[in-house]
């Protein structure tokens, strides 16, 4: 708020002085020249006399009119050095709030710096997750069709599963019909195996008899022999003896 100035005194126009009313003088008789010179020295007299009385009342009205002035020029000079005062705390505070302003625009200046980084770098981690995240999709997307591929193979294995669970059941009907049969062989076997060892003990018989045969053939034919030999002695003639 701006101090109101008081009005300055010595702007005020002075006031004019009131004119003192002389009486006209009249017109005196003509005199001789003895009273003329009286006069003229009268005269002179009373106007030496009024220049004197002016100058004492000026000399005595100069300091009861300079008293108000000084008062007055004090309070300007009060006045202004308040308004110096009030003008130097505002432009203090005015340079306070300029620097105040200016290291918060500092601040504000590398915090903004600092968040480009971090968007930065924001920017980058958001790049690279994408980049992963493109990648993990055409994973997914190979994945699915590997398993819609799996999900084939799986129809196909369950259908030859179908297929091998009927051989299987065909099989093992074989096989039930196989081990009657097989039961039915194993009799059999049990029979021909006795058989067997009959016709075994029979071979070894027949083989022994065989051994027997034959040492009866060679003592035969030793004596065959030996008939022979004595034969064919005695159908030699007797001359040659």
């Amino acid at each position: 708020m701006t101090p109101t100035m008081p009005e300055d005194p010595l702007s005020k126009p002075a006031p004019s002085p009131v004119p003192t009313a002389k009486a006209n003088p009249v017109t005196p008789a003509p005199e001789s020249s003895t009273a003329k010179r009286a006069t003229t020295y009268n005269k002179d007299k009373a106007r030496d006399s009024d220049s004197d009385s002016d100058d004492q009342e000026t000399a005595a009205a100069g300091p009861a009119k300079s008293s108000p002035w000084i008062a007055v020029l004090g309070a300007i000079a009060v006045i202004l050095a308040i308004t110096v005062f009030i003008f130097a705390g505002k432009v203090s505070a005015r340079d306070k709030t300029i620097i105040e302003n200016k290291n918060r625009s500092d601040q504000v200046q590398t915090a903004s710096t600092q968040l480009q980084t971090e968007l930065d770098a924001a920017k980058a981690a958001t790049t690279l997750e994408q980049k992963k995240m493109d990648s993990s999709e055409a994973l997914i997307a190979e994945q699915k069709d590997e398993l819609e591929k799996a999900k084939v193979r799986q129809v196909d294995l369950q259908s030859s599963l179908d297929k091998t669970r009927t051989v299987s059941a065909g099989f093992q009907t074989q096989a039930e019909q196989a081990k009657v049969v097989s039961l039915k062989h194993q009799g059999e076997v049990e029979v021909a195996r006795s058989q067997t060892a009959v016709m075994l003990e029979q071979l070894n018989k027949a083989r022994s008899d065989l051994a027997d045969l034959k040492n009866q053939l060679a003592a035969t034919q030793d004596k065959l022999d030996a008939a022979q030999k004595e034969v064919t002695r005695l159908q030699k003639p007797a001359g040659k003896r």
